[in-house]
């Protein structure tokens, strides 16, 4: 298994590139109109069309938090 990980501090957002919310208000949707990808249903940001091809061959986690691997103490 192989992992590829994104990680664009100060980078863009989430919602300019793999979760885009093209109903939302202007206030709160990118720039960017959105694409289908190779996976019904799912939209990505009309800046990425090779990725949104190839989405069928890699998965994309969007409720990752880093705070769940960090051990909680009291």
């Amino acid at each position: 298994m192989n992992c590829i990980l994104v990680w664009t501090r100060g980078g863009t957002s989430h919602h300019d590139t793999f979760d885009p919310k093209p109903n939302a208000p202007t206030s709160v949707k990118g720039e960017f109109g959105v694409i289908d990808t190779a996976v019904p249903g799912i939209q990505f940001t009309d800046i990425l069309p090779n990725m949104a091809k190839e989405l069928n061959r890699f998965a994309v986690l969007r409720s990752w938090n880093p705070q769940n691997g960090r051990a909680v103490t009291a």
